[in-house]
């Protein structure tokens, strides 16, 4: 036979404590190599794990188990000419919530510096050959070169080159385009801030300026402005953007394509005046800004009013008594 059910389970929930807050690194001795880092502290941990990392996070090691409550420590950097990337989980039973992470630079690491100022040599406009060099960066193991034809917003990888090597042969394959290359430094350890520059091959069409800026009908009531401008050549685009502080600070009204030269703006604040600017595009560059201003309480005098205004100029309230008339012409106008 069987005996009566009986078993049973007991399940148990709870959670994981919260990430640390950011580490903080305190007195470091470059002789001995030791280093002083803290966090502070979470509630609901057992312990504390803490890793390290020399080659930029790409892999980590083990470096120590802290007990609960215990928020600080001193590790020991066996490379003073490197950057250490330290992380921190605080853990219980149900696990980790996730690390916290920081950099330790030594005053004694050996970090490559930015190259200097990038320049163009010759080019030859048949085999799209360009020189181009750099400023020798220190502490570099070699050099990464990337290139743009859209004005930096996407990259292209060119060419590694070996330390101490500071120029290179580009071939530009678009001469209709613009080109962006930027290069950096490197070595095992860390990456240099980037060095640009900017090429434009001479047969490259840049836009020219668009021409002046007009307005034309304005509805008080739904805020419609007619805008119009002259064309401009070589362009792929027009951007508008407007200002309601006199040109301060602007931002974006419409992006129109190539040949379109006029747009309905609405003025929404119509106690500003506004300012408006339109420049050209394409893939070598921008033009200049064109620049005008419409202010929408500004209405020129009717007909009407200006007939008036004649007609009181020539009104004779005495006869051949033209200082009288002039005085009686100030008054009435006061």
């Amino acid at each position: 036979g069987r005996s009566a059910a009986s078993n049973e389970a007991t399940i148990v929930v709870g959670t994981s404590p919260a990430v640390p807050s950011a580490i903080q690194f305190g007195a470091y001795d470059p002789e001995t190599g030791k280093l002083e880092m803290s966090w502070d502290n979470v509630e609901g941990e057992t312990r504390y794990r803490v890793e390290a990392s020399v080659d930029g996070g790409k892999t980590w090691f083990f470096a120590q188990y802290a007990g609960a409550d215990r928020t600080s420590r001193v590790a020991t950097l066996a490379y003073g000419d490197r950057p250490y990337v330290f992380r921190v989980a605080a853990e219980n039973a149900y696990g980790s919530d996730g690390w916290v992470e920081a950099t330790f630079v030594p005053p004694t690491a050996s970090l490559p510096t930015q190259p200097g100022a990038l320049e163009f040599g010759a080019y030859d406009p048949e085999t799209g050959k360009l020189e181009m060099s750099w400023g020798n960066s220190e502490n570099e193991t070699g050099y990464r070169v990337e290139a743009s034809v859209d004005g930096g917003k996407s990259w292209f990888f060119a060419q590694y080159l070996s330390a101490d090597q500071t120029g290179r042969v580009a071939t530009i394959a678009y001469t209709d385009c613009s080109y962006n290359f930027r290069v950096r430094a490197e070595n095992s350890y860390d990456v240099s801030d980037w060095t640009e520059g900017k090429f434009i091959p001479p047969t490259a069409p840049l836009p020219t300026q668009p021409g002046a800026l007009e307005f034309g009908a304005y509805d008080p009531e739904t805020g419609k402005l007619e805008m119009s401008w002259g064309n401009s050549e070589n362009e792929t685009g027009y951007r508008v953007e407007a200002s309601v502080d006199g040109g301060k600070s602007w931002f974006f009204a419409q992006y129109l394509s190539a040949d379109q030269t006029d747009r309905v703006a609405t003025i929404a604040y119509p106690q500003y005046a506004y300012t408006f600017r339109v420049r050209a595009e394409n893939r070598v560059g921008v033009s200049d800004w064109t620049v005008a201003e419409f202010n929408a309480n500004e209405t020129p005098a009717s007909p009407t009013s200006a007939a008036f205004a004649e007609a009181f100029d020539e009104f004779d309230f005495f006869v051949d008594e033209d200082d009288l008339d002039v005085l009686a012409k100030r008054f009435i106008q006061r």
